[in-house]
């Protein structure tokens, strides 16, 4: 009986610590420098080339070449996990520029990711007739967050007479 109690608190350990852990490895995350926003480097970019950032967001369009793959992503602000929040604010679009082949079929357009890289400068490009400035990360680590179901229908009902259960005393 005691074996299992204890096999049981090593289980329910391994699923709480891995469930806090973050997606970025430990590594990584210490050469990140958290306080490099994307306008910062927009306005200076060469002040910033070759600093680790990491940034999350949402894929708007990924773009394949011959040997090296380009993400367009709105950047969002990350929670505990890293996972882009579902809000309303972003510091801009930025550019990931990763040495390979990954397939836009499953890094496509609304998927939740996050980038650590180095920052390699910035690209000028148009969206529709606005001119735009991007600041391009080389990707050291990326993570493609599972889709959620429509957030907005993850709520609970409650029948009314719950909410007004003091009327029946």
């Amino acid at each position: 009986m005691k074996i299992r109690i204890i096999i049981g608190f090593f289980v329910l350990s391994a699923f709480v610590l891995t469930g806090c852990t973050s997606v970025i490895s430990k590594e990584v995350r210490s050469e990140v420098d958290n306080s490099v926003g994307i306008q910062e480097v927009i306005e200076n970019p060469d002040a910033f080339t070759g600093t680790q950032v990491l940034w999350a967001g949402i894929i708007i369009e990924t773009k394949t070449y011959k040997d090296h793959t380009i993400i367009e992503v709105l950047q969002k602000p990350a929670d505990y996990q890293g996972r882009p929040k579902d809000v309303d604010t972003s510091e801009g679009r930025f550019l990931a520029h990763y040495q390979g082949f990954l397939d836009p079929a499953v890094y496509s357009g609304g998927r939740e990711t996050t980038i650590a890289g180095k920052i390699e400068g910035r690209k000028n490009a148009v969206i529709g007739e606005y001119a735009y400035t991007y600041p391009v990360v080389l990707i050291t680590e990326i993570h493609l967050w599972p889709v959620q179901p429509d957030r907005e229908y993850n709520y609970y009902y409650y029948p009314s007479y719950y909410h007004n259960r003091w009327q029946y005393w």
